[in-house]
């Protein structure tokens, strides 16, 4: 139950910009809803009128039918353009959160997920909450006042057959909705098989030059055989229940159907009821039988926007870097603290006992102590898993240390570091970091408002400007997914004019040249030390050619950082 009011209370947090909305919209409905049990009344008085032969009647109440439909036709309209307006308005709303609060998340807390997972929660759930939201619960509104005029209606018409109706159907209608609710357990295996169905897809896709380069064409064959025959037994077991719940429903319909039908007929030719009078009786009990299948119909909705939204609130709970709701005074004082590290003289970071572990496993980094001052060149080797990433994600405020702490001397003040401080820094990351878009587009990722004059400098200190000059397009260069149209080395130097032009008081390049040949390498290291800027770098290389540019090389080994003498490793 406490689950279930944390629900609740979380839709009607997120239904907060479309609430006004959706109670217009639903408004709507019920307006339409009454209109159409007037229809049956006065389908009822027409009929009874054109028996009678009163003329006067029947073009009275055809004119007014008139009217009922021409109103009907409008509010359908206006209901219908609310509605999308509604939808998209939520669903962008729901995406947009979801996927600032991901972004503004700890890193190491959100690398448990796959981003297969984290795309389905985006998209397909959603989407699911959105229709419980905009859809399913507002028609449980209608459909609850639908049903109760409908009732009181017939019940003024007929009171036998208005229990009639409200004794066999109802019957039915629990009984079907008994069987939906153990949908639960098998939605949630579906959904689950569904995101593992397609991150084999996405990660096969992708590493399709690996698959086939392990000759792994059978075997993916293989195992997407089995996953799609699991998902035909998960689905038909599904639809197997959809189709007991809903034969259930069918028989209590056709049931209470056929005994209405029956006794308004036999009172019919007893001339105990007219040919208006049967009609609008039928017509109503649909109004009543309608809104109990479209109750039962909705449960499955139900089940599955509420396992969405279980895990939507799973995925919120993931701490993020920094509060997003502040108070005043702390607001202040971190607009404050960004002013100072954009403006602000870099002086030094300074690392103090620290220890890094992952998820409660033996720390990778033990006891470093590292002092890295203003203009300096670090480089750092060790064997690949040795933790040299896990330092520089550790400087970026990506992982929190188990003990020690890091702190950063700005304009003679020492602040801790925390993601703000990634303001002092330019990174050039391992492997496929461009992203789909133009070459000067990925150039000017980290300043926007780069001149063309600042974007070209970036481009040939970064030995790019030779290659860009020879595309037809120059940088409006379109790059495709995975850097298509690139070679390795080509997007390595875009990543490296990225952060050039980016000019950070800090940089930091984690195995930034691996897919360059020598010459190339050693043109931007020549580049790099003479930069007019003269960042603090912080190289990390298995080349010992890219350690010519530092005057301090630190190895680590077995989780402690040892200083290494730079003649020994040249």
């Amino acid at each position: 139950m406490k689950k279930f009011l944390l629900q609740i209370k979380w839709l009607i947090y997120k239904s907060k910009p479309v609430r006004v909305n959706l109670i217009v919209n639903t408004c709507i409905n019920v307006v339409l809803s009454g209109l159409s049990i007037y229809l049956a009344l006065l389908s009822k008085a027409l009929i009874d009128a054109a028996t009678n032969a009163d003329l006067i009647l029947v073009f009275k109440w055809i004119k007014v039918l008139a009217i009922i439909f021409l109103i009907q036709l409008s509010l359908r309209a206006l209901g219908k353009y609310l509605h999308t307006y509604t939808i998209t308005k939520l669903l962008n709303t729901i995406q947009k959160q979801l996927f600032k609060h991901l972004i503004y998340s700890r890193w190491q807390s959100q690398s448990n997920y796959h981003s297969m997972h984290l795309l389905g929660y985006l998209n397909n759930d959603a989407i699911k909450i959105t229709t419980l939201v905009c859809d399913t619960l507002p028609s449980l509104v209608t459909l609850t006042v639908t049903f109760l005029i409908s009732f009181i209606t017939l019940f003024q018409l007929d009171p036998k057959i208005a229990f009639l109706t409200l004794l066999v159907g109802p019957v039915f209608t629990i009984l079907s909705l008994s069987i939906r609710k153990k949908m639960k357990q098998l939605y949630h295996q579906t959904q689950n098989h569904e995101i593992k169905y397609n991150t084999f897809l996405q990660e096969n896709l992708q590493n399709i030059i690996t698959l086939k380069s392990f000759c792994h064409e059978t075997s993916s064959m293989s195992e997407l055989k089995y996953l799609q025959e699991r998902r035909l037994k998960l689905n038909l077991h599904t639809c197997r229940l959809t189709i007991e719940a809903d034969s259930l429903l069918s028989i209590g319909s056709t049931l209470t159907y056929f005994l209405i039908f029956s006794l308004t007929t036999y009172k019919l030719s007893c001339h105990q009821i007219t040919f208006g009078t049967l009609a609008a009786l039928l017509q109503i009990y649909r109004n009543v039988q309608g809104p109990l299948s479209n109750l039962a119909s909705s449960v499955a909705t139900i089940i599955q926007g509420g396992v969405c939204v279980e895990r939507f609130i799973e995925i919120e709970e993931i701490p993020e870097e920094m509060p997003r709701f502040l108070s005043e005074a702390t607001s202040l004082a971190q607009t404050q603290l960004i002013s100072e590290l954009k403006t602000g003289t870099f002086e030094k970071i300074k690392l103090e006992n620290i220890s890094v572990a992952y998820n409660d496993q033996e720390p990778v980094l033990k006891n470093i102590n590292l002092e890295i001052n203003r203009g300096d060149m670090i480089g750092l080797i060790g064997p690949s898993g040795c933790g040299k990433t896990t330092l520089i994600r550790l400087l970026l405020s990506l992982i929190t240390p188990l003990e020690g702490k890091v702190t950063c001397m700005i304009s003679q003040k020492e602040v801790p570091l925390t993601p703000l401080c990634r303001h002092l820094m330019s990174y050039v990351p391992q492997g496929n970091t461009l992203f789909s878009g133009t070459i000067e587009e990925n150039i000017i990722y980290g300043n926007s408002k780069a001149k063309t004059s600042q974007v070209e400098k970036a481009a040939r200190l970064a030995a790019a400007l030779p290659f860009i000059d020879t595309l037809s397009k120059g940088f409006e260069t379109p790059i495709g997914e995975k850097n298509k149209g690139l070679s390795e080395g080509q997007a390595q130097r875009l990543a490296i004019a990225r952060a050039f032009l980016y000019d950070r008081p800090i940089l930091i390049l984690d195995e930034a040249t691996s897919a360059l040949d020598r010459l190339t390498e050693k043109e931007i290291l020549k580049q790099l030390k003479n930069l007019e800027s003269h960042p603090t770098c912080i190289v990390i290389t298995h080349r010992p050619s890219a350690l010519s540019i530092c005057n301090y090389v630190y190895e680590i080994k077995d989780g402690t950082l040892i200083k290494k003498d730079i003649s020994e490793i040249l």
